[in-house]
């Protein structure tokens, strides 16, 4: 590589960077590999120059018909528009020392648009070239126009319907609290109404022996029917929030044993609602419970305790309202493995059930079930 002549247009740049830098030439042909000569040539040309990329040079015979002598051509061409190719040949011989062949001067007239024997104007090169060029400028241009048109067609038609969905939704929700009286319960005069629960407890504990008390914190969901919801549309389910809970009718559940009952409301409250099309409901909800737990603690270390958590209807009675399980006993009442761990008791298990307490709170007894949690 130490000739100038193997220097890429790289190495070249480079020499006159290191150059205009103030570095030595040793230096810079150490840096770039090359010789001092090669490093001197590249910078004295660059600085006569201003350049280092090779110039193009001239090559080949020159042309026997030159521009001059094409418009010539064009000339005797337009003089005389039945001149051959062969006339027009001998005519230019005639005034020249050189020896001019028919097929270069066909070639000359094919160059500047005519065509032999009967001269007809042809398009240029050029000309046809910046035609084609105009044609698939007008082909990308209506390509693009269409794109463009069909994705504003698609945003469009896919805002509709987005559109359309929202006030559909509204119209159901409008039409379902159309004369919806959320003070009286489902099916009142004409049936008993059924709320179906189900817990998952995700942490039990502490339990407390001095005070009698335990902690739970459970997910509560309840379910019941209310035919005053009924809707038709192309949705089965309506998903809400605790907005639309408070527009309907909700069992009025409270815990019989409970000290303190806190719903959560962070960052929302945690309640959920589910309207499907036949009027029946799922309302959830995550509750902290603090309930009495009645201990008997005469073998104490060695002793058993049940914790009940007692929940039904406050202001109800059995003919009007009663709770069930959703599914059966077992599969109703879900603990969490991880959140049964307590420091000084071990959880056995839990049993569910269903009892009538009478209260003073509504004659002659409210409905009720119950869930025990026993432990060691």
């Amino acid at each position: 590589m130490g000739k100038h002549k193997d220097l890429s247009e790289s190495d070249k740049g480079q020499i006159v960077m290191a150059r205009r830098l103030d570095q030595s030439i040793s230096k810079t042909a150490a840096f770039v590999g090359c010789s001092r000569s090669a490093v001197v040539s590249t910078y004295q040309k660059w600085s006569k120059k201003g350049t280092v990329v090779n110039q193009r040079q001239d090559h080949g015979r020159p042309k026997l018909i030159d521009a001059h002598e094409e418009r010539r051509l064009a000339r005797m061409i337009r003089s005389n528009r039945h001149t051959t190719v062969a006339q027009i040949d001998e005519e230019v011989n005639a005034d020249s020392d050189r020896k001019v062949s028919e097929y270069t001067v066909h070639r000359s007239l094919l160059c500047v648009g005519l065509h032999s024997r009967r001269p007809v104007r042809m398009p240029r090169c050029e000309d046809m070239r910046e035609k084609l060029f105009t044609f698939d400028r007008l082909v990308f241009c209506i390509s693009l126009t269409l794109f463009w048109s069909t994705r504003s067609v698609s945003a469009d038609t896919s805002t509709d319907a987005f559109k359309n969905n929202i006030t559909l939704f509204t119209r159901i929700l409008d039409r379902l609290l159309d004369g919806y009286d959320n003070r009286l319960r489902p099916g009142l005069g004409d049936r008993v109404t059924t709320v179906k629960t189900d817990i998952y407890v995700t942490s039990f504990g502490p339990v407390s022996d001095t005070d009698m008390e335990y902690t739970i914190d459970v997910f509560f969901r309840q379910s019941w029917k209310d035919e005053r919801l009924k809707f038709e549309g192309p949705m089965n389910i309506l998903r809400l929030n605790n907005l639309m809970a408070s527009k309907i009718w909700t069992p009025d559940t409270f815990f019989h044993n409970g000290k303190k009952s806190v719903a959560h409301n962070m960052t929302m409250p945690n309640k959920l609602l589910r309207i499907q099309d036949d009027g029946t409901l799922l309302y959830t909800m995550r509750l902290t419970v603090h309930a009495e737990c009645p201990m008997h603690l005469e073998d104490f270390p060695m002793d058993f305790h049940s914790c009940p958590l007692k929940f039904g209807s406050y202001a109800y009675t059995t003919t009007e309202v009663t709770y069930t399980w959703t599914k059966n006993a077992s599969n109703s009442v879900v603990v969490e493995g991880e959140s049964s761990r307590l420091n000084q008791y071990d959880l056995l298990g839990q049993t569910v059930g269903n009892e009538t307490i009478k209260s003073s709170t509504a004659p002659p007894v409210p409905a009720s079930v119950h869930l025990s949690l026993v432990f060691l």
